[in-house]
């Protein structure tokens, strides 16, 4: 049991450390079953596998597992999944609605009932699926925090905004500072006026990754919409000095002298309309 057990473990930390083919892994899994053939953990990493590769080949195997143990919530969960690969939507939202009901705190569900009601055509269910998920889940996956908060954006109905930002404020509190959240949470708040926030995010990817020469432009974008020539002046020449530290042959071809001129005008333009 203590060899099985450590298997498991070691195979779940395998993508961190080598980095092997799922086919590597597949391998390594049935090697375990020939001494374990109805080990349900094994066979839940067998499932997960092909779900994702060969799904017919699952159909074996899941169904073992939901004989088994039919209440089982990572097997209900590997039955939805592979309903949902295999054809049969209307299916796999059913069992992911039992299953939530049982246990309204699986982020993973959550997730892919999302993705099924998108599919459906279902945008509204599917955004409160996708809230649900990044709500529950300890570490949400940035591609779906942007996803659902594109879609608020979308929809536009009233408070969506102010959804998105906390879903985002959220994703950054739990992964750490990264550009994509903030880059999308500044689109938003540039859309709504909330101009002091979008500037806090530069401020805030200026420390995490140094200033550069597109976030002193994105300093400017805001500072614009907001009317504060002056200080969008003053981005534009942040950004000028910037680029004057490249190397001589950098600063030889013509992108960056048209560049460099790009933005020299565009700050003769911003003081002008600040001194106007």
């Amino acid at each position: 049991m203590i060899k099985k057990l450590t298997f498991a473990f070691a195979l779940s930390a395998l993508p961190l450390l080598a980095h092997p083919s799922p086919e590597h892994k597949l391998k390594e899994i049935e090697q375990h079953l020939v001494d374990h053939p109805n080990d349900p953990e094994l066979l839940r990493l067998q499932a997960n596998l092909l779900i994702e590769r060969r799904p017919k080949k699952a159909v074996k195997i899941v169904k073992q597992l939901m004989k088994a143990d039919p209440n089982n919530r990572e097997n209900r969960l590997l039955q939805a999944r592979l309903d949902a690969v295999t054809g049969k939507p209307d299916q796999a939202r059913k069992e992911l609605a039992g299953l939530l009901e049982a246990d309204p705190g699986l982020d993973q569900a959550w997730g892919l009932l999302s993705q099924l009601q998108e599919s459906a055509g279902m945008r509204d269910d599917a955004i409160t699926s996708a809230i649900a998920a990044i709500e529950h889940s300890p570490s949400p996956s940035p591609s779906r925090i942007l996803t659902c908060a594109g879609w608020l954006q979308e929809r536009g109905k009233t408070g969506d905004a102010d959804t998105a930002i906390r879903l985002i404020d959220r994703g950054l509190a739990r992964l750490g500072c990264l550009a994509g959240l903030h880059e999308m949470a500044i689109t938003i708040e540039i859309d709504t006026g909330k101009y002091d926030s979008a500037l806090r995010r530069v401020d805030a990817m200026e420390a995490r990754y140094r200033p550069t020469v597109a976030l002193s432009l994105r300093r400017a974008e805001i500072l614009e919409k907001a009317q504060r020539y002056g200080e969008a002046a003053n981005a534009c020449d942040a950004a000028v000095a910037i680029m004057d530290l490249a190397p001589p042959s950098r600063k030889k071809s013509e992108d960056f002298q048209q560049q460099r001129a790009a933005l020299l005008e565009r700050k003769a333009t911003d003081s002008h309309k600040a001194s106007h």
